[in-house]
């Protein structure tokens, strides 16, 4: 290999010399004044030729600081690159958060939605119960003096005598609800399943739903008070009492015996309303410790 090389080099300073001009040669009868300037005008040519051939010759100042201006080139871009991954990372985690707070808002609005219908339906029993005097108030005359006596016979369930009054689903609601706020069990019954017969609209059918199904309970009608609330939820999950349906109707069939789907069903509140809090959470949590459910 060095023997190649001194070749080349042997070569490149042939071919250079080759190409001196004559009026670089040194003459016998040159004064000393033109052989040192032929000497320096050689010694330039041969650097430039050295720069151009010789590959560990001299270099050029500004071939020297090359490699030290693409090292500090290749520092900042290496810097550049890892903020630009910084900043990336932060994004993500930005964004990852904000799609946190957006389900989190989602999931209120829903609250307060389902609260808002629940208020809705507590304030229209709350207005009929101050509203109306006695159930019986827009039926027949029978029907009052059958509650306005003070006979003893006249405040027996059997003398009381049940009928829609004309009007409105929302009034003949009230109707029969009257009678489930005055703990009337029996006029109760049979004033909502004649409600819902009538074919109201949903969110009143589903309201009268739950309520017959309260009043299956108390007088130990067990399955039809699973069925009514079966109902509810059926009809639509999203409805006011449907979470509470859920938790009444696990409850009936834990009563039933049906220990299993009474899990099923609890299950099902958890998977359906993972938000419920209070009063109705502590209900599902007794229901589910009452039917030993794993």
């Amino acid at each position: 290999m060095d023997y190649f090389n001194k070749l080349l080099r042997g070569l490149a300073l042939g071919t250079m010399l080759c190409m001196v001009p004559q009026n670089s040669v040194i003459a016998a009868d040159d004064s000393p004044a033109e052989i040192s300037k032929k000497l320096n005008q050689l010694e330039r040519q041969l650097r430039a030729v050295q720069r151009r051939v010789f590959k560990g010759g001299e270099l050029p100042a500004e071939a020297v600081e090359a490699p030290k201006v693409n090292m500090e080139l290749r520092q900042s871009l290496a810097s550049m690159t890892a903020k630009i991954s910084q900043i990336e990372r932060e994004m993500r985690l930005l964004t990852g958060r904000l799609e946190e707070m957006e389900y989190a808002q989602r999931q209120m609005q829903q609250n307060i939605e389902i609260m808002q219908k629940d208020f809705a339906l507590q304030m229209a029993d709350l207005t009929a119960a101050k509203s109306a005097e006695t159930p019986q108030a827009t039926t027949n005359n029978t029907a009052d003096i059958a509650v306005t006596s003070p006979e003893p016979k006249a405040v027996e369930p059997v003398a009381v005598t049940i009928a829609l009054p004309e009007g409105d689903a929302a009034s003949q609601y009230q109707y029969a609800f009257e009678f489930v706020r005055l703990d009337d069990m029996p006029s109760a019954r049979k004033a909502l399943e004649l409600f819902l017969k009538t074919e109201p609209p949903q969110d009143f059918a589903l309201n009268a739903h739950f309520w017959l199904g309260r009043v299956y309970l108390r007088s130990d009608q067990t399955a039809r008070a699973a069925e009514q609330f079966l109902q509810v939820f059926e009809g639509n999950a999203e409805h006011g009492k449907a979470p509470e349906s859920l938790v009444e109707l696990a409850g009936s069939l834990s009563k039933l015996g049906s220990k299993d789907d009474a899990c099923g069903v609890l299950a099902e509140f958890k998977r359906a309303y993972p938000d419920v809090k209070g009063r109705l959470q502590r209900r599902a949590n007794a229901e589910f410790i009452k039917a030993n459910c794993q």
